[in-house]
C-alpha cells in the first residue's frame, strides 16, 4: 500500500515517513496485497510502539528498496 500523505507533526513525520513510501508489514503482519481501510484497521489496532515496515518508492519500481523499520 503507497503512503498517499503523511500527516504533519504527526507519529509517522517523527518516525521517518514519506509520503510515498510503501507500507509492507504493520506489526509483522504483511500488508502488500490488503485494502487502505484494511491496512488502517490494523494500525489503529496496532500495538505501542507500532511496528512498520516500509519502502522507499523509486521510480520505475512497484516497490523499491526495503528502509530500516519504522
Amino acid at each position: 500500500m503507497w503512503n498517499a500523505k503523511v500527516a504533519s507533526g504527526g507519529s509517522g513525520q517523527r518516525a521517518g515517513l514519506l509520503r510515498g513510501d510503501a507500507i509492507v508489514e504493520v506489526d509483522g503482519q504483511n500488508v502488500e496485497d490488503r485494502s487502505l481501510e484494511e491496512v488502517g484497521a490494523l494500525v489503529k489496532a496496532g500495538l505501542t510502539p507500532l511496528k512498520l515496515v516500509v519502502r522507499e518508492r523509486t521510480e520505475g519500481d512497484h516497490l523499491g528498496r526495503n528502509r530500516p523499520p519504522v
